[in-house]
């Protein structure tokens, strides 16, 4: 779950923090009130292409930043484990992770998960992973193969999965 969204020298915003609570949350308000500049924002922050455009006239870059906190079992805990990029497991068994991103006024990214430097690759694959984004076209996301073979795991359950697993090890050394 996001609980920490910070935008820097995107757009029109020189700088602004959003705390969200839990369970979903909506951003509305009138038109102009920068609403597609923050989804825009946690775009960045999820892996999506950036476009030096959108760094803020006289800024050096825009940075985006986001704390989530990840309940034991959430897929994402395995990808950054299997990357060795988790992070601290706070009291209540939540592990909270940090992303943060600048986007160059040339065009280029730096990335980082829990501090350390990492591709938009991988954040890419993280991102999609961490937060699920709803919007006029959003609906679209269900046409892709990785999403269904998600949808589709997640229905199975860890049995199911475990098989499939030993299955595929068998195909593998034969």
């Amino acid at each position: 779950m996001l609980v920490e969204l910070a935008v820097g020298g995107l757009g029109v915003i020189d700088a602004t923090e959003v705390e969200l609570g839990p369970g979903c949350s909506a951003l509305t308000g009138e038109t102009g009130a920068g609403k597609t500049l923050l989804v825009a924002a946690l775009g960045l922050l999820l892996g999506a292409k950036g476009d030096r455009v959108l760094v803020r006239d006289g800024a050096r870059e825009a940075r985006v930043e986001g704390r989530f906190l990840l309940p034991a079992g959430h897929p994402a805990r395995a990808l950054l484990a299997e990357h060795d990029l988790t992070g601290p497991v706070i009291p209540g068994g939540e592990e909270e992770v940090v992303v943060a991103r600048a986007l160059r006024r040339d065009g280029r990214s730096k990335v980082r998960v829990n501090g350390s430097l990492t591709t938009l690759g991988f954040l890419s694959d993280l991102g999609g992973a961490l937060v699920e984004i709803a919007g006029q076209h959003e609906h679209r996301r269900i046409g892709s193969a990785a999403v269904q073979r998600a949808l589709l795991d997640a229905f199975i359950g860890p049995d199911a999965l475990g098989l499939a697993s030993e299955v595929a090890n068998e195909v593998r050394a034969a």
